[in-house]
């Protein structure tokens, strides 16, 4: 009897035991089971975040690439899921051609309207660039006075604009100040001034320019012109009124560069070269000076040059002391194209490259300057001596000159183009004032016609 109740007893502890982990095991399996759930809960409350990738396509000349990559890298961190495909290259602009006819367009495109591929002012003609107003409001009041006071950011006159600067380069003659302090030179004024330095500088040649480039010429030309013939016949002149042609305010701008021939102050070969060896020739001492921009320094960081040389900078010679002087101020373009897959994304990119970080990443790496007031101080440590000299005229009461020609349609020939390289055969000797004009003038009237609205 005994037996029976101790097996009993034994039976029914083994039951509780197996009872108790079963409990234990049921209730570990829930607990498993909520923090699964929980996980899967907190899942769907968190948005998964979008990626996306933005395209950027840029000229890559001056500035170089560097920045681009860095300030791309900067827009990436403070933008959770977005990458920035950077492509950079010297003919960007026939490469943005294909890529927009082949439906694979850039979402963001930094690439002037002088580029010579003729891509940023196709566009501008078939009004394939984005409205990008909306944008600017938020950001034109950090930007200096007159700055999108012009044709290049506003292509149609309705108020609205579709590019904005990335720079603001001046543009003008450019010497070698070592060379003329110790030659006890002056840089010219006006431009007896200039001609008159052809008896004192006897070692090298007045001036060069990129003679297979004449758009180079506009630092020259551009001012001399918005000077010497006045700013209204200039402002008529890039809108191709003939009357303006055929003044004679213009024609006297010509004869001086007809002078340059005809006084061999044009470096032999001229003609034939591109900018890059115009521009080496001029830092070994073979021209006294060549217009450009004031990316010349960090493009030409490591030509040669001749034993200290030192960045001297002047703008276009005038008629008269007293006259208005202009210093061609340059802007090359940043633009969304009409075909853009992320037209957002690219607005939000072009307003971050105009923040202080990105200020001053540009300033660091392109060595250039923002079109931005108050950015002085972020600047002063990166900007090399050629983009300080360049902005010394401004402190002297040389006004800025921001214009260009008009953007046309349905014209084979390229107005801009042609009246710059005519000027370039005045300059190098192969036409005439007269001979200028007389071409120029068919060209001026069809495009006058065709100016896009």
């Amino acid at each position: 009897m005994k037996r029976i109740i101790s097996l009993l007893i034994t039976m029914v502890m083994i039951v509780a035991m197996f009872t108790g982990c079963s409990e234990t095991k049921q209730k570990q399996n829930d607990k498993q089971k909520e923090v699964v759930n929980t996980s899967k809960e907190n899942e769907e409350k968190t948005p998964k975040v979008e990626q996306k990738t933005l395209k950027v396509a840029v000229f890559l000349g001056g500035f170089g690439r560097e920045y681009w990559d860095e300030v791309s890298k900067a827009f990436e961190e403070e933008n959770e899921g977005v990458t920035v495909k950077v492509v950079a290259d010297p003919n960007i602009g026939e490469i943005v051609r294909n890529d927009i006819l082949a439906n694979d367009a850039p979402d963001f495109v930094y690439l002037s309207s002088r580029d010579k591929s003729g891509t940023t002012q196709s566009l501008i003609k078939d009004k394939g660039i984005t409205d990008i107003t909306d944008v600017v409001e938020g950001l034109k009041d950090k930007m200096i006075n007159g700055v999108l006071d012009n044709s290049l950011v506003s292509p149609y006159g309705d108020g609205k604009i579709y590019l904005v600067p990335f720079n603001f380069s001046s543009l003008g003659l450019w010497y070698n100040e070592d060379y003329f302090k110790e030659n006890n030179l002056t840089a010219p004024e006006t431009w007896d001034d200039f001609f008159a330095l052809e008896n004192k500088i006897t070692d090298r040649s007045l001036i060069t320019y990129a003679g297979i480039y004449p758009g180079y010429l506009e630092s020259l030309v551009f001012p001399a012109i918005a000077s010497g013939a006045g700013r209204e016949t200039f402002e008529k002149l890039v809108k191709y009124d003939v009357e303006a042609l055929e003044s004679k305010e213009l024609k006297e701008i010509i004869d001086k560069f007809q002078l340059i021939a005809t006084s061999k102050a044009i470096m032999n070969g001229t003609a034939g070269i591109n900018h890059t060896t115009s521009q080496s020739e001029f830092l070994m001492g073979k021209a006294a000076f060549i217009p450009n921009g004031s990316w010349i320094a960090n493009e030409m960081k490591d030509a040669p040059r001749e034993d200290g040389f030192v960045w001297g900078f002047t703008a276009a010679p005038v008629l008269k002391a007293d006259s208005d002087k202009y210093v061609v101020a340059s802007m090359d373009e940043m633009y969304i194209p009409n075909v853009a897959k992320n037209k957002e994304l690219a607005k939000k990119f072009l307003a971050f490259l105009y923040s202080d970080k990105a200020i001053k990443i540009q300033a660091e790496k392109a060595k250039s300057v923002p079109p931005l007031k108050d950015v002085a101080d972020i600047i002063k440590p990166f900007v090399d001596e050629a983009t300080g000299a360049s902005y010394t005229l401004f402190d002297k009461g040389y006004k800025p000159l921001i214009s260009n020609f008009s953007a046309v349609d349905n014209m084979t020939l390229n107005p801009r183009k042609e009246f710059f390289g005519t000027i370039g055969q005045v300059i190098t000797g192969t036409k005439t004032t007269d001979e200028a004009i007389k071409y120029l003038k068919p060209i001026f009237e069809e495009a006058s016609k065709n100016i896009v609205k």
